[in-house]
């Protein structure tokens, strides 16, 4: 192997990182070139160089648009499960809302408890709304999403201020919409959620 077919691998080695294959292809056709220059190196070399520095650019960019299709296809999952928790959750805290505010707004004639149910009841239905914008994947879908976390959490600092909700349903409602909030603040973007 000659000096200058070391040096044309070590230049692959440095440019088509992450090529899987292609690069022994690569040696083979600089080699035969490299003999039928015979001592003409330098132009040999100066063609080698542009086509490398084309080529190299012309793949990086394609290894880019591949990972930013992973990371926009692996973003829609997690939204989309987000979403259906997102409103899963909801339902839990609409009916368990209801429940207990039923249960001590109506049966034992206690407002607090009433407004409370009340509260837990818009927040619920908040955590629904922000789940069915998620999914909608329109340009206001975060913004929707968040302004409904938003609400949910103002809504549940009501119902912790009548103090008569359950542990659970207060967990459920301080803590979907803070996880929401969390979820949509890593993606960065708009969520892209396709039906």
């Amino acid at each position: 192997m000659s000096a200058h077919e070391r040096a044309f691998r070590w230049l692959l080695a440095r440019t088509a990182h992450g090529i899987p294959r292609g690069t022994r292809e690569m040696e083979l056709a600089f080699r035969d070139l490299y003999r039928a220059a015979a001592g003409r190196t330098t132009r040999l070399w100066l063609e080698t160089l542009v086509d490398v520095a084309r080529s190299a650019l012309a793949l990086r960019i394609d290894a880019a648009r591949a990972r930013a299709g992973e990371l926009t296809h692996a973003t829609e999952g997690t939204m989309k499960i987000m979403a259906m928790v997102t409103m899963l959750a909801g339902a839990v805290v609409t009916a368990s809302a209801a429940f207990e505010g039923w249960a001590g707004g109506v049966v034992r004639h206690d407002a607090a408890s009433a407004l409370a149910g009340a509260l837990g009841i818009v927040a619920g239905l908040l955590l629904v709304g922000a789940g069915i914008a998620i999914l909608r994947a329109a340009r206001s879908a975060a913004f929707g999403a968040r302004a409904a976390a938003v609400g949910c959490l103002l809504a549940f600092v009501g119902v912790t201020a009548a103090g008569r909700m359950s542990v659970f349903t207060l967990l459920l409602g301080f803590g979907m919409p803070l996880l929401l909030l969390i979820v949509l603040s890593r993606g960065g973007r708009t969520p892209a959620v396709a039906a």
